[in-house]
């Protein structure tokens, strides 16, 4: 919460000081555009708001927007290991990950050029990696799936029309349900688990900049 005082007090401190410029706006018009929305990372470098392959707002009126994240990764590994009698194995691992989030964002005071705000919506995340090795004929899979509440509040300051800069703090209540399978030669057998778990993640106060159009 403090790193989310001092962005406030420096964007406020900011737009107060061009307010005076002849390129500051006092109220802006929002019904109905779209927005792209980007993350400012700690070296000042670009990333997508929300997900990491694509972030969009959609203005429903001054006052309301449906906002959109989507993230998509992975990776696939293959190598050479030595086991335990120095037998030399082929062994691989792939693994993928997809998260959505789907929110509505409230102003509290539409118009302005300065606006704080709220939301409210829902994450699911899924993710499966899996491996196998032919050391001892080995295969594992790992599945997980996990949904809940998101929450968050913000500022957004509009130093042009079309775009703004924006600071953000918010949580996520989830529930995640696990899966792990693995066969091996050696226990000639599948194994099988299971967990579920619930909790809250808080994420990073946001720094971002919005492109309307």
């Amino acid at each position: 919460m403090r790193s989310m005082f001092i962005i406030f007090v420096t964007m406020t401190i900011f737009s107060f000081s061009l307010y005076g410029q002849e390129d500051t706006v006092n109220t802006i018009n929002l019904d109905g555009k779209y927005a792209i929305m980007f993350q400012v990372t700690s070296s000042f470098s670009l990333r997508s708001f929300e997900g990491q392959l694509f972030s969009a707002k959609k203005m429903i009126d001054n006052e309301q927007a449906w906002r959109l994240g989507v993230s998509l990764s992975g990776y696939h590994r293959e190598g050479d290991n030595i086991g335990s009698d120095y037998t030399v194995y082929d062994a691989s691992a792939s693994q993928i990950s997809l998260s959505l989030s789907f929110s509505k964002q409230n102003y509290m005071n539409s118009e302005d050029f300065i606006r704080l705000y709220t939301g409210l919506g829902l994450r699911v995340r899924y993710d499966h990696s899996w491996g196998e090795s032919n050391f001892t004929s080995y295969s594992n899979a790992n599945e997980s799936i996990s949904m809940g509440p998101i929450i968050y509040i913000g500022i957004e300051w509009f130093f042009t029309k079309r775009m703004s800069l924006s600071g953000e703090y918010g949580g996520y209540l989830y529930y995640r349900y696990n899966y792990y399978s693995m066969y091996s030669n050696s226990l000639s057998k599948d194994v099988t688990s299971s967990d579920q778990t619930i909790g809250f993640s808080q994420d990073d106060v946001k720094l971002g900049i919005s492109v309307y159009f």
